[in-house]
């Protein structure tokens, strides 16, 4: 797919900005020089500690996770001048977006209720396994703890104070090219994020629907269906650029994918599968 330079609206005229910060207490920490005995120089070594074994913080570390891929799949990362943890997220997905997140932050409270009702236990427990590594100031309050997760997002745009232009005319208009330089290269960021996200849908699907050299079908996860769905039903949603090429090569995927009732019909019809796997080749040549 060539690049285009057209001008295009604004993006902040069809998207805002969602800051997503996941928080929660370290799990380890630096074990101290000297601490641990063996027959190397101690300022060479870089030891760890794990103050907690337990599957209760896993469970919450593998649910933040979850979290943050989900919502790369309904919005697309911010502009590269921004921290990380920005997504660029379009007013249209923006009440589904906000409606989720708050069900998977009351989700969160119950796995972090779970974790503090146990967290006295493994605490005891903790001494017995670490022994001399063991260090109580290291096992803050059960509420110090609970405090410590926390999930939050906020949703916003960049924009210059109007009384700037009044106040401070030269500076106003420095900033005003600056922003028209961001804006642009948001835009082109955006069109970027997307357009290597179907190639390796895309990709991926033209790899493992393909066969083995003696004819045999290669072994694929139902991933591989839900990933290209996932990207298909977003893609209108996530276009922010108006890409109208890749637009053009999505419709191509949604056209064959629309004959795909689930995985398992590609596992059981060749002929299906020999269609969606060179029409997925043909995308990604």
């Amino acid at each position: 797919m060539e690049k285009y330079e057209n001008d295009r609206p604004a993006i902040d005229e069809n998207s805002v900005l969602l800051s997503l910060k996941l928080h929660k207490p370290g799990n380890r920490r630096k074990v101290k020089a000297g601490v641990v005995q063996v027959d190397a120089d101690a300022d060479a070594l870089h030891v760890a500690k794990e103050l907690l074994d337990t599957e209760a913080y896993e469970t919450i570390v593998q649910f933040d996770g979850i979290t943050t891929r989900w919502l790369g799949t309904v919005a697309l990362p911010a502009s590269k001048a921004l921290r990380a943890g920005i997504w660029r997220l379009s007013y249209e997905s923006l009440a589904f977006v906000t409606e989720r997140l708050k069900l998977r932050a009351t989700a969160r409270e119950e796995l972090v209720d779970i974790f503090c009702q146990e967290y006295p236990v493994w605490r005891a427990g903790a001494q017995d396994r670490l022994r001399a590594l063991f260090d109580l100031d290291e096992y803050p309050s059960v509420e110090k703890v609970r405090n410590a997760f926390q999930m939050d997002w906020q949703i916003f745009t960049i924009s210059i104070p109007s009384a700037l232009a009044r106040l401070a005319p030269n500076v106003y208009e420095e900033t005003k090219q600056r922003m028209e330089q961001y804006q642009q290269e948001s835009l082109r960021e955006c069109q970027d994020a997307l357009r290597t996200s179907f190639a390796a849908v895309v990709r991926k699907a033209a790899d493992k629907l393909g066969f083995t050299p003696d004819g045999k079908p290669l072994v694929f996860r139902d991933t591989l269906v839900t990933r290209m769905e996932q990207f298909l039903t977003s893609f209108q949603s996530r276009n922010l650029a108006q890409d109208e090429q890749l637009a053009i090569l999505v419709e191509e995927a949604r056209n064959v994918m629309s004959r795909v009732s689930d995985a398992q019909a590609l596992r059981t019809d060749t002929a299906l599968r020999s269609t969606v796997q060179q029409t997925m080749q043909a995308i990604s040549s």
